[in-house]
């Protein structure tokens, strides 16, 4: 099986960084071959400074967003995508890199896991719109899945 992880590389150091990078080397020992896929951009996202934190990421693919536009952001995704011809995609925190893998789903066959580590608006909302195309959502606290289930109360998205 082969997942690819689409993240951005700014904050270097957090519990969600840490969280993808213990995920992605318990997966490769169990024989999941992982690519991750890390956002660059000019002032912010650095893939290298990730990597320096987090050298567990045997498989980084940068995905260039140098331009700042959202549209060279997307592109990237969808090359890596291209590229991986993953089984599974996984956003993490990552919303153009959801838009793509939504747009790209059905083209290609692979599943998408949304990991959700907070419910903030941008998040409820990429759930309501994205909900339909989502094979699982997963959430790190009881709070964030009751408020999904209320999404999924008023007619937005699913759960599996």
């Amino acid at each position: 099986m082969k997942v690819l992880f689409l993240t951005k590389s700014a904050p270097v150091y957090g519990g969600v960084e840490r969280w993808l990078a213990d995920l992605v080397a318990g997966l490769e020992r169990a024989g999941t071959h992982c690519d991750v896929g890390l956002a660059k951009g000019f002032g912010f996202h650095h893939p290298g400074a990730y990597l320096t934190a987090y050298p567990e990421l045997t498989h980084p693919i940068e995905l260039d967003g140098l331009s700042g536009a959202a549209s060279s952001r997307r592109q990237a995704v969808a090359k890596a995508i291209k590229s991986v011809r993953p089984d599974v995609v996984v956003p993490v925190m990552c919303a153009d890199g959801l838009a793509e893998a939504v747009r790209l789903k059905a083209r290609f066959g692979f599943r998408i896991v949304y990991p959700v580590h907070e419910m903030a608006d941008g998040v409820s909302n990429d759930l309501r719109r994205y909900g339909p195309w989502l094979d699982h959502v997963v959430f790190v606290d009881q709070g964030g899945l009751q408020r999904y289930q209320s999404l999924l109360a008023s007619g937005a998205g699913r759960a599996r």
